[in-house]
């Protein structure tokens, strides 16, 4: 399969695009000019200059594709309330949707975040179909993400265009560069006593979380959205485990 890849780059997409060329699929990925391309190198991948604020440009990404898996995000802490966060998340989202409606309308995966489907005060299980009631400030990411899901559940619904949507959880494991999550790790190790909070999360590798959205490219049910976690750890266990690693 020819697979266009958003987001290849990064922490999560170089792992997806590492599964890809080890099974053997064609990779094609969306870079701009100035990408970090340190995570690839060395891969088999044919790059496509563009950016999601330009659907020409994403058109012509999916263009002979028969899949497209869509990781492009902004992600950083620093840029969770930059006026980015909607251009690329949701508009961004938008325009490759339009632009896979243009060209044969391939198999796609949104990749998504467990912050979209929602949160509990207590040790409450979730699924697919809970209710998501966070308000908007301060989970400005997870709305973005919540909205990029409902344009993909209305391309499906109206254009049958085949859309499978991801939500992973944290996601930990090397070359996390920019420290998403890793970030936590750092700060706990780093100060002394090591404080920690309530509450807890599930905990995915990074390399299981690629395989996942792989597979959800070739058997997800379109329409569909899959959560993608690992074990449940509670906070004071995640920065016990951290400082024994450590």
């Amino acid at each position: 399969m020819k697979v266009f890849v958003t987001g290849g780059n990064g922490f999560i997409g170089s792992r997806v695009v590492h599964a890809l060329c080890e099974q053997g699929h064609e990779v094609r990925c969306l870079l701009r000019e100035s990408s970090d391309r340190s995570r690839i190198e060395g891969l088999n991948y044919e790059t496509h200059i563009g950016d999601l604020r330009d659907a020409d440009s994403l058109a012509r990404g999916a263009e002979g594709c028969e899949g497209v898996i869509h990781l492009a995000s902004i992600s950083s802490w620093a840029a969770i309330r930059s006026p980015l966060m909607r251009e690329v998340v949701v508009d961004g989202t938008r325009n490759l949707l339009e632009a896979c409606k243009r060209t044969g309308k391939p198999r796609m995966v949104f990749v998504s975040s467990v912050t979209a489907i929602g949160a509990t005060l207590g040790p409450d299980i979730q699924t697919e179909q809970s209710a998501f009631d966070l308000p908007e400030e301060p989970f400005i990411y997870a709305h973005a993400k919540r909205d990029a899901e409902a344009l993909c559940r209305s391309a499906f619904e109206d254009d049958d265009l085949p859309v499978i949507t991801i939500n992973p959880c944290e996601v930990w494991g090397p070359h996390d560069d920019d420290f998403i999550t890793a970030e936590y790790a750092r700060d706990t190790l780093k100060d002394w006593p090591a404080l920690t909070v309530t509450g807890g999360t599930a905990l995915a590798h990074v390399d299981d979380i690629a395989t996942g959205i792989v597979s959800a490219l070739l058997k997800g049910r379109p329409g569909e959205r899959y959560i993608l976690g690992g074990d449940n750890v509670a906070a004071p266990e995640l920065t016990r485990m951290i400082l024994e690693a450590g």
